[in-house]
């Protein structure tokens, strides 16, 4: 997941906070993963709430509709009005 997500260059992420914890240490913060539920890095939730454009959402399966990556779904979050 690691490797797909800096392979597509995508830069700001939501995902659980597990896989949050485990994503900016892999991609060694080339990803930047702001945690849902609990927050883990203020910093990060703040980055990634500055930049909603392009935003990619991580989920574990099952997932309809989106682009698998090994056992996680990976989609697009819309854009936000007026960006």
């Amino acid at each position: 997941l690691a490797d797909y997500l800096i392979g597509n260059r995508i830069r700001y992420v939501t995902a659980d906070y597990w896989d949050a914890y485990v994503l900016d240490f892999l991609t060694r913060e080339r990803v930047i993963v702001a945690s849902t539920g609990k927050i883990r890095v203020p910093e990060y939730q703040q980055l990634v709430a500055e930049h909603p454009k392009g935003l990619v959402s991580i989920e574990r399966q099952p997932c309809e509709g989106q682009t698998r990556v090994s056992l996680w779904c990976v989609s697009v979050v819309p854009d936000p009005p007026n960006h």
